[in-house]
C-alpha cells in the first residue's frame, strides 16, 4: 500500500492545483492594484507581494505563484534577491505545467543575469531554455521578446549584422501589433518591445560605423518614446546614443550635454555597464576639449566600476590604454603596470566569453531567422492533397533532370579510382573524391591566383557562388580546384586568406595595431568579432590581442636594435 500511496499523493497535489487555478482571479487583482502604480525596484511593493505569494501558496495556485514571484523580482532593489525570486518563479512555473509561464520564468532569470550581473553565459543558457518552451506555444510576443535578448548576446559577441536581423524582425512585429489599437496594457508592452529593439539597432549600427542609420534610429527614439515614467530609462539611453553620435561628429559640448542628461536615470537603475560607457565618453570629450584634469578621473571611474562589478563592454578596453599612457606620461610606472595588468585580464575575460558563447550558440544551431510562427493548424483538404501531389511530381521531375546533369558533370569530374589521393595522369589532377582535367586545373590556378593577388577575398559576404561568378567559372570547378590544390574546403580557404592577411598587416603595418577586433574583422571581410577571434585562434593558436602584443614587442626590439 505504501508505494501506491506515494503515487497517489502527487496526483492529488496536481489535481488540487488544477482546481485552484480555475478559481477567481479577483482576490489577486485586488492585491495587485495596490502596488502596480509603483516604479520598478520600489521595495514598498514587497509587503503586498508577500501577501500575494501567501495567498497563491494557500490556494496551491502555481500559475499565480509564478506571477507573484515575478512581481517580487521586478520590485525588489536587491540584485541577489532578484535572483532568488527568479529561481522561485521557475520552480512554481514548472509546477503549473504551463509552457508560456515556464518560458517567461526562465527569461526573467536570464534578464537578471544580463541586466543586473552582466553574466552573459548564464543569461544565454536561460534564454535558450526559455525559447525551447516558448516555441511550443502560440505566444508570438514572448517568442519575439526572447529573440530580442538572444540578439543582445550576439551584439555583445560582435556579430552585429546577425543581431540587427533579430531586432529588425522584432521591431516589425511590435510595430504591427501597436497599430492594431490593442488594450492599453498590451500597447504599453509593444511600445517597450519596439523602442528597445530600435535602441539595440542603434548600438549595432554605431559599432559598425554606420552613423547615418544610427542617427536616423536615434531620431525615431527621441520623437517616439512616451513620457511615461516606465520609459524614463529608455529615454536616457537615447540621450546617451545622441551624446556618442555628437562626439563622433566633433560636437564635444553638445555631446557632454546629452550624456549628462542620460547619466542620472541610468545610475538610478544601477545599470553600471552603460554608466561606464557614459563616463568613458565624458572623459574623451574632456580630452578633446583640452581638459585633461577633468578627463582622467572619469577614466579612473570606469576602472573602479570594473573592479567592483568584474564586467566591461569590449569597446571600453581603450579606457585602459588611455590610463596606461597617462601613467607613463607622468612617469608613474607602478600605476602604468597596474592598468596594463587589468587591461590584460579584461581582454582574457572577453576572449573567454566570446569563445564560450559562440560555441553554445553554434551547438544549439539556433536560427531565429527561420522561426516557426505558425498561426494555426489547418485541416488538410482534398485540394491541399492534390496540390502536394502536383508538387511531388514537379520535384521528381526536377530531381531526375538534376541527376542527368550530375552524370554529365561526372564525365569531367569523376571519383578517383587511384589509391593515391593526389597523383594522376598527365591530363588529370586528383585529390580524394575530386578530379579535374589538367586544362581546367591550369585555368583555375591562374584565375584563383589573380583573385588572391588582387585581394578580392577581403570583400564581405563572399560566397562560393559569388566568387565562381567573378572568376567566370562554376562552383563545382571552384570547389574541386580548392580541394585538390589547397586540401581544404572553400570556407576554410577563404578564412585562412583573410586571417593571414590580417596577421601580415599586424606584423608590417603599425596602423593595424591600433584596431580593435571589430575593426580587424571588418578590414578582412569577416562579419563578426567572435568569428574573427575564433578563426584567428584556430590558425595561430592564440587570440588576436596576444598576437598584437607580440608584434608590438617585436617592433620595440627592432627599434632598440637600431
Amino acid at each position: 500500500m505504501q508505494p501506491l500511496r506515494l503515487l497517489i499523493l502527487p496526483l492529488l497535489f496536481f489535481a488540487g492545483l488544477l482546481v485552484a487555478q480555475k478559481g477567481s482571479r479577483e482576490p489577486y487583482e485586488r492585491i495587485i492594484r495596490t502596488f502596480v502604480h509603483l516604479p520598478i525596484n520600489d521595495s514598498a511593493a514587497l509587503p503586498k507581494i508577500r501577501v500575494l505569494i501567501a495567498l497563491a501558496k494557500k490556494e496551491k495556485n502555481a500559475a499565480e505563484l509564478t506571477k507573484a514571484y515575478h512581481d517580487a523580482l521586478h520590485y525588489t532593489p536587491s540584485e541577489n534577491l532578484k535572483l532568488r525570486y527568479a529561481d522561485s518563479a521557475i520552480t512554481a512555473a514548472h509546477l503549473s505545467c504551463q509552457e508560456d509561464l515556464i518560458a517567461t520564468a526562465h527569461l526573467g532569470k536570464g534578464i537578471v543575469y544580463y541586466f543586473n550581473f552582466k553574466r552573459y553565459r548564464n543569461a544565454l543558457q536561460e534564454y535558450l531554455i526559455a525559447m525551447g518552451y516558448a516555441e511550443k506555444t502560440k505566444d508570438h510576443y514572448l517568442i519575439h521578446k526572447i529573440g530580442y535578448h538572444l540578439g543582445v548576446v550576439k551584439s555583445y559577441l560582435g556579430d552585429h549584422c546577425n543581431a540587427i536581423r533579430h531586432f529588425e524582425t522584432g521591431a516589425a512585429y511590435f510595430l504591427a501589433e501597436m497599430q492594431k489599437n490593442p488594450h492599453p496594457n498590451l500597447l504599453h508592452n509593444m511600445r517597450k518591445g519596439y523602442y528597445n529593439s530600435i535602441r539595440q539597432m542603434v548600438i549595432c549600427h554605431q559599432h559598425l560605423n554606420q552613423d547615418e542609420k544610427a542617427d536616423s534610429l536615434i531620431s525615431i527614439g527621441e520623437k517616439g518614446v512616451p513620457e511615461h515614467r516606465d520609459f524614463k530609462l529608455l529615454r536616457s539611453y537615447f540621450h546617451q546614443f545622441r551624446g556618442i553620435s555628437e562626439f563622433r561628429k566633433g560636437n564635444y559640448e553638445h555631446s557632454i550635454e546629452e550624456l549628462d542628461k542620460a547619466l542620472p536615470e541610468i545610475e538610478r537603475n544601477r545599470d553600471f555597464a552603460w554608466a561606464s560607457v557614459i563616463y568613458f565618453y565624458l572623459g574623451k570629450n574632456r580630452l578633446q576639449l583640452g581638459q585633461r584634469e577633468k578627463a582622467m578621473p572619469l577614466f579612473k571611474k570606469v576602472d573602479s566600476v570594473y573592479l567592483r562589478q568584474h564586467f566591461m563592454f569590449p569597446e571600453l578596453c581603450e579606457n585602459y590604454k588611455i590610463l596606461v599612457q597617462d601613467a607613463r606620461h607622468r612617469k608613474l610606472m607602478n600605476e602604468a603596470l597596474y592598468y596594463s595588468d587589468v587591461h590584460r585580464k579584461l581582454e582574457n575575460q572577453i576572449s573567454a566569453d566570446v569563445i564560450y558563447l559562440s560555441s553554445v550558440l553554434d551547438a544549439e544551431g539556433f536560427k531565429y531567422e527561420k522561426q516557426r510562427l505558425t498561426e494555426s493548424k489547418r485541416m488538410i483538404t482534398v485540394w491541399s492533397v492534390l496540390g502536394m501531389t502536383m508538387l511531388a511530381l514537379f520535384f521528381l521531375r526536377y530531381y531526375y533532370l538534376q541527376k542527368e546533369t550530375e552524370k554529365r558533370f561526372r564525365v569531367m569530374v569523376a571519383p578517383s579510382g587511384f589509391s593515391d589521393g593526389t597523383s594522376g595522369s598527365g591530363t588529370q589532377r586528383r585529390a580524394g573524391k575530386f578530379t579535374l582535367p589538367q586544362e581546367v586545373y591550369d585555368k583555375m590556378r591562374e584565375k584563383l591566383q589573380h583573385f588572391e593577388d588582387m585581394e578580392y577575398y577581403l570583400e564581405a559576404d563572399l560566397t562560393e557562388k559569388t566568387v565562381a561568378d567573378r572568376l567566370w567559372t562554376n562552383t563545382q570547378y571552384l570547389s574541386a580546384y580548392i580541394n585538390i590544390s589547397k586540401g581544404v574546403n572553400f570556407r576554410t580557404y577563404l578564412n585562412e586568406l583573410r586571417i593571414r592577411y590580417i596577421a601580415r598587416q599586424l606584423s608590417e603595418n603599425p596602423e593595424f595595431l591600433k584596431y580593435s577586433n571589430d575593426g580587424l574583422a571588418s578590414k578582412c571581410g569577416i562579419g563578426s568579432r567572435s568569428n574573427f577571434s575564433r578563426q584567428f585562434s584556430k590558425i595561430y593558436g592564440m587570440p588576436p590581442q596576444r598576437y598584437i602584443k607580440k608584434c608590438i614587442q617585436a617592433n620595440r626590439e627592432r627599434e632598440e636594435g637600431r
